[in-house]
């Protein structure tokens, strides 16, 4: 799956997301993402969550995230939270 599957509307850092995971084979082995999906509609945190997974076999990620669909794709999770 290719991150060209996401669209959304003059939202300049999903560009920069898909450069970034198109740019394999690896600029990276290691990549760090807080809260990439943010501005994501939910039907995109999905697609992005698959192809983050995806990429997850050839690199590692660390995602900060609060959207539900990238935390059930997460294959381990750390939860942290402030009373």
């Amino acid at each position: 799956m290719s991150i060209n599957g996401i669209c959304v509307h003059h939202n300049t850092s999903i560009h920069k997301k898909r450069y970034l995971l198109q740019a394999q084979p690896h600029l990276s082995s290691f990549y760090a993402f807080d809260e990439v999906d943010r501005f994501l509609d939910g039907a995109n945190v999905e697609r992005l969550a698959r192809i983050i997974k995806q990429q997850a076999q050839q690199a590692q990620f660390i995602v900060v995230s609060l959207r539900r669909p990238m935390i059930e794709s997460a294959e381990r999770k750390i939860g942290v939270t402030q009373a």
